[in-house]
């Protein structure tokens, strides 16, 4: 098993988020604002992973995709296309409400996995 599907089964076993919060990608930039992470600029990315409405950037050093469906169900079933774009690195990909949060650590920037845990600790209670 990779080092990122181990991460994902690892938060999903421990996160307990709110189901259905639709609150959109501008709440999840100020949520990780607000836990004293420093999104950068969050644009359109030429990748749709799933079929969703993407946006892209960077946040502590790991790429961040965050995408949104018209409905809970896509959301989570775009979570294996989520896994399939980080391309064998440590990484995540979470649904939560409509949205995907997918998380990749290229530059292994964060080793122990720690950063990528807040970001999506602060997705999920956004």
């Amino acid at each position: 098993m990779t080092r990122g599907l181990v991460l994902v089964a690892a938060l999903a076993a421990l996160a307990c988020g709110k189901g259905g919060d639709e609150t959109g990608t501008g709440a999840v930039l100020a949520a990780w604002s607000k836990a004293g992470m420093a999104p950068g600029t969050f644009g359109p990315t030429k990748v749709s992973v799933g079929g969703g409405r993407c946006r892209g950037g960077n946040i502590n050093g790991l790429d961040a995709t965050l995408c949104e469906f018209d409905d809970v169900a896509a959301a989570k079933r775009a979570e294996a296309a989520g896994l399939a774009e980080i391309r064998g690195v440590t990484g995540l990909a979470l649904a939560e409400g409509k949205l995907l949060l997918v998380l990749a650590d290229p530059k292994q920037t964060d080793p122990s996995g720690r950063s990528m845990n807040e970001l999506a600790k602060a997705f999920r209670n956004r």
